[in-house]
């Protein structure tokens, strides 16, 4: 087309930036290449492949790079518009600031045109420095006469062979593969497809005169090779090679092997090495097709240092059309309000209230039909278009908010997600602040997500980014904490308010059960230390929900308080006080003792901590039966109080009486089935001057270590209150209740509490109910009208020494009303002592 070239034929007043956009072309591009961002301005409707409007300019070119401009011209392309090159390459080019090419781009039919694309900057152009315009001009009928194509079926072409290779051109090489093709439909024939890595840079390398000789000897192999096996070959520009052969290995092997030498000629670079692409003609609808295909495997082997040689698979070809044609989709559904937002609660663990909300992009079709995130998001941020649908989705939801502040409806704060690419795309600290001012909004209300990758991969970056959020007023969570590997060196030099703890940890099925636990647990406790809220997302089943709460973790988000939801439906949700908490989230570090505060050697020694933990021990269980204590404390020693202690170390379970065998296995193995809570029970044990002494046990499951099962387990000895049968099988009974054995000794009461089982319902702890009930404070909890008769019924059993059971009501943990059931069975030791059991359990 050579449009400028009448330009400069001709007297102007116009610029060439003037002159270019008077002229009738296909597209006009505005590029602003330092700010990496690119918008159409004018285009015709309907006709190229790319539809995307406005975006990063990187994005664009890696689309229209994979996509939109033909395989065989993709160099042309790189050379013209990459973003690394174009402003220097247009400033040293041999008309300043000006440069064009000529390569197919693809058409909405999936065909291919000849365009021209010219593109142009310069400050004498009118033009601000790092803005490039960009014009697309359809030549594709000046590309046919210039291959020798002409509309004349007596002489249809002028030019058959290339004067360097001696191979068809492409137009004659269509006409004489498809006719061989049709007249020798018996053979099973297919696409070959060549090109040669990086060749314009082997013509930089090794000069034109060797680049020419080389495509003259590849000619010859091609030619060679037509001779040998049949077929027809042809030659379409720059170092793109086609043929028609019979679909055999051996011709595809040979083929590459006589190329790879003639470049080893020149270079042993594994720069230059040629990639060959096949399609059998039968896999494809015709023979256009079946070359097209062909130069998609030869776009894939180049991709490849071993696998130089690509069958066409029509699944990856397909895949690859489906995530194109999926993110065009997407854009189209942005044009039509079809992406919104739902709104997934984040919860107060102990009461189930909504203390915020996280915003969750949707697609939902004009039909209803609901399109799942999985299926498109990560298709955007591989080909670099989230951050666009990101800031639909951001507006989207401050425009929401702003409408439910102005009518006094919104009380909880709301997070908005953001990517690794949206950091390096945009200043999201500027953008933000931009937004709420927009909708005059204060940056308290939302809280910004960002996921632990993009504080590992670009910490700085995200450090003075974060430190821009806080000063511009926005609250930072990091989400997907613990998924990395850098998340304890990144909350040292991060201020971030909140974490969001990763639901993978949250598999308590898994093999890495344990492993599970003391990350879990060490990630609250660290977070609880230094005064950052935490709340755990993917909390889908009660086990989880109890596991959390044995954990200490006060936030949760997921499925097993309240799936995503539209954001009308939320707004009726939190529309109830009742389901709020507008406290939002808090943080409390004193309120809780963790077990592991008492291994700092500096504030307990180890005869204060043996005393804590009582009598404890380590258990072994090997194979069925052989049960072993490998390590005790001190305190253990002297509870079991035997003279052959240390001789009655192994095979424990020969020194129990033979009923209570069974059980000690049972107590084990339901401690494994049980990692969290483990097991609890009596046991009986022999000593050595035949006296029997009972023990509550309780057990907890370690894992297997050196080939046996290892236990940590608690005795307390309760022989002292319990030495008969009956108090046994009583014990054995309430035992998953709360058990307390009362003893009268000089006209006065003592209990011990052998079980809390129902502390978490009551709110009772051990030492406060061991203290109301020697004192009688305890009735004071129950209704006036029951108080009396319930005195009146312990006094009465007491001193008649019966048995009795009665329900009363109290006031449990967090105000809630229950109904206990109280039961007494008197009991007798061996010198006829009477002592009682007393056990509540729920009515």
């Amino acid at each position: 087309m050579a449009f400028y070239n009448l330009f400069f034929r001709t007297e102007q007043s116009l610029t060439l930036f003037d002159y270019l956009n008077n002229s009738f072309c296909d597209t006009i591009i505005e590029i602003n290449v330092k700010e990496n961002r690119f918008k159409i301005t004018s285009q015709v409707e309907n006709k190229y492949s790319l539809v995307i409007s406005d975006g990063t300019y990187i994005n664009l070119f890696d689309m229209a790079t994979e996509y939109g401009v033909h395989p065989d011209d993709r160099e042309i392309y790189i050379d013209l518009m990459d973003p690394k090159t174009i402003l220097d390459k247009l400033k040293n080019s041999k008309t300043p600031n000006f440069r064009f090419a000529h390569f197919r781009y693809k058409l909405r039919d999936g065909s291919w045109r000849w365009s021209e694309q010219a593109i142009i900057t310069g400050e004498e152009n009118g033009i601000p420095e790092g803005i490039v315009y960009a014009y697309i001009f359809d030549i594709q009928n000046n590309k046919s006469r210039e291959l020798g194509f002409i509309n004349d079926e007596k002489n249809m072409f002028i030019n058959e062979v290339d004067d360097i290779t001696n191979l068809y051109v492409e137009k004659y090489f269509i006409y004489r593969a498809n006719k061989l093709v049709n007249e020798k439909n018996d053979i099973k024939w297919s696409a070959i497809s060549l090109d040669i890595e990086h060749f314009s840079l082997f013509d930089q390398w090794y000069g034109r005169d060797s680049g020419n000789f080389l495509l003259a000897k590849i000619g010859q192999i091609f030619l060679s090779m037509n001779r040998d096996w049949g077929g027809v070959s042809g030659y379409l520009g720059q170092d793109h090679f086609i043929a028609i052969v019979e679909d055999n290995e051996q011709i595809y092997e040979r083929l590459y092997k006589a190329v790879l030498k003639a470049i080893r000629y020149y270079s042993v670079s594994s720069g230059f090495l040629p990639a060959i692409g096949i399609c059998r003609v039968n896999d494809a609808n015709n023979l256009q097709d079946a070359i097209d295909k062909s130069n998609f495997a030869s776009s894939l082997a180049k991709k490849s240092i071993n696998r130089r040689v690509v069958v066409y698979d029509p699944f990856v070809k397909t895949q690859n059309e489906k995530d194109y044609k999926m993110v065009l989709d997407v854009m189209e559904a942005l044009k039509n309000e079809e992406i919104t937002f739902y709104l997934q609660p984040q919860c107060r663990l102990s009461t189930g209230k909504v203390v915020g909300a996280e915003a969750l992009a949707r697609w939902v079709k004009k039909d209803g039909t609901v399109v799942p995130p999985g299926a498109f998001i990560p298709l955007l941020e591989k080909y670099g278009f989230i951050t666009e649908f990101d800031k639909y989705i951001w507006e989207s939801v401050c425009k929401w908010i702003k409408k439910m502040k102005d009518e006094g409806k919104l009380n909880v704060q709301v997070s908005l997600n953001i990517s690794l690419i949206d950091v390096s795309t945009i200043d999201l600290a500027e953008y933000f602040d931009e937004l709420i001012k927009k909708y005059n909004l204060s940056p308290d209300i939302l809280k910004i997500e960002i996921t632990e990758s993009a504080y590992a991969q670009t910490s700085e970056e995200i450090k003075n980014l974060v430190d821009n959020f806080h000063k511009n007023g926005f609250h930072v969570l990091m989400d997907d904490f613990g998924s990395g590997y850098s998340s304890l060196n990144v909350l040292r030099s991060l201020d971030v308010d909140v974490l969001k703890l990763d639901a993978a940890f949250l598999d308590l099925n898994g093999g890495d059960f344990n492993k599970g636990v003391h990350i879990l647990e060490s990630v609250i406790n660290m977070a609880k230390v230094i005064g950052i809220p935490i709340i755990v997302e993917g909390v889908e089943t009660e086990e989880q929900v109890k596991f959390l709460e044995e954990l200490g973790c006060r936030y949760v988000q997921g499925y097993h308080f309240y799936k995503p939801m539209p954001y009308l439906e939320f707004a009726k949700l939190i529309s109830n006080p009742d389901n709020v908490d507008p406290r939002g989230f808090i943080v409390k570090t004193n309120e809780q003792i963790r077990v592991r505060e008492f291994i700092d050697e500096n504030i307990y020694s180890d005869t204060m901590l043996n005393n804590i933990l009582g009598a404890v021990a380590f258990y072994s269980w090997k194979g069925r039966e052989q049960v072993d204590i490998i390590r005790f404390n001190q305190q253990f020693y002297e509870s079991v109080d035997d003279s052959n202690f240390h001789g009655r170390l192994e095979n424990i379970q020969n020194f129990l009486p033979p009923d209570d065998r069974p059980k000690i296995y049972e107590l084990l193995q339901e401690a494994i089935d049980n990692k969290l809570n483990g097991s609890r029970g009596s046991l009986r044990f022999i000593k050595t001057d035949n006296n029997v002494v009972t023990f509550y046990m309780k057990f907890y499951y370690l894992g297997v270590i050196e080939g046996s099962h290892r236990f940590y387990g608690s005795a307390n000895n309760i022989s002292e209150f319990a030495e008969m049968r009956q108090q046994m099988s009583l014990i054995n009974k309430f035992s998953s209740d709360t058990i307390i054995f009362l003893k009268k000794k000089e006209e006065k009461w003592s209990c011990i509490i052998a079980a809390n089982g129902l502390e978490n319902i009551t709110g009772i702890s051990t030492p406060q109910l061991e203290k109301e009930l020697s004192d009688f404070s305890f009735f004071n909890r129950l209704e006036k009208y029951s108080k009396d008769e319930i005195q009146n019924t312990i006094v009465n059993s007491l001193n008649n020494k019966y048995s009795f059971s009665i329900v009363f009501t109290m006031d449990g943990k967090d105000n809630k009303r229950i109904a206990i059931r109280m039961q007494c069975d008197p009991v007798y030791d061996q010198a006829d002592n009477i002592e009682y059991i007393l056990a509540f359990r729920l009515a």
